[in-house]
């Protein structure tokens, strides 16, 4: 199976992925997540992982890493349950980006996927030879964007906690013709969690702090 890695997973697979199908943005939003520093015990995810936090919702950088606990829902999907890390191995140039592949926390997700930084917020990745808006530039509430045939929408959520610590500045993406399908992300620290549950199955990922 091949899919996008940080969308919705879908991530987000992104920040921006389909559900428990076989779709590329499927992967797309669960794939990827790379931690940082960001709002309140930021810093200490950034530590972790041993890069420098940066202040965008989906950091990349070599050696960025980020671990998820995912836990099925109903009766699962496509990610199986434990607890699995997707680690920035390396970086290359490819049609004028600097290139970071990612490997995939969902366990039926083989391959590992390029990712590349734009203006701001926005994330491409690489599918069929080709760069894709698989994160908006355009941050505001309810902004909407294409990738791979599907639409997803930008939603400010704020203030996100995880395990007793305060996270700021947090968004959801969300696909917009299935809402129990989406991802958090939050800014330097990435995506802290990637949900997708079609017809009551399927599975849920959270980011395990340090």
């Amino acid at each position: 199976m091949r899919s996008g890695f940080f969308l919705v997973l879908g991530a987000a697979l992104l920040a921006c992925g389909g559900g428990d199908d076989t779709s590329a943005a499927s992967t797309s939003a669960g794939a990827g997540g790379a931690g940082g520093a960001g709002g309140a015990g930021g810093s200490a995810a950034s530590t972790a992982t041993g890069a420098v936090g940066q202040n965008v919702l989906f950091p990349l950088a070599i050696g960025r890493e980020w671990t998820y606990k995912v836990t099925k829902v109903g009766v699962g999907g496509v990610c199986g349950e434990g607890t699995f890390t997707s680690k920035v191995t390396d970086s290359k140039e490819v049609d004028g980006k600097t290139a970071y592949n990612v490997t995939p926390w969902c366990s039926g997700v083989s391959e590992s996927g390029l990712y590349a930084s734009g203006d701001g917020d926005e994330v491409f990745f690489r599918f069929n030879n080709e760069w894709q808006t698989i994160l908006d530039g355009d941050l505001s509430d309810g902004a909407k964007w294409t990738f791979q045939g599907l639409q997803y929408s930008w939603k400010f959520l704020g203030m996100q906690t995880l395990s007793g610590v305060v996270f700021t500045d947090c968004w959801g993406v969300e696909r917009t013709d299935e809402p129990f399908v989406y991802s958090v992300y939050c800014r330097g620290l990435g995506p802290i969690r990637h949900h997708s549950e079609l017809g009551g199955n399927g599975y849920d990922a959270e980011y395990v702090l340090p």
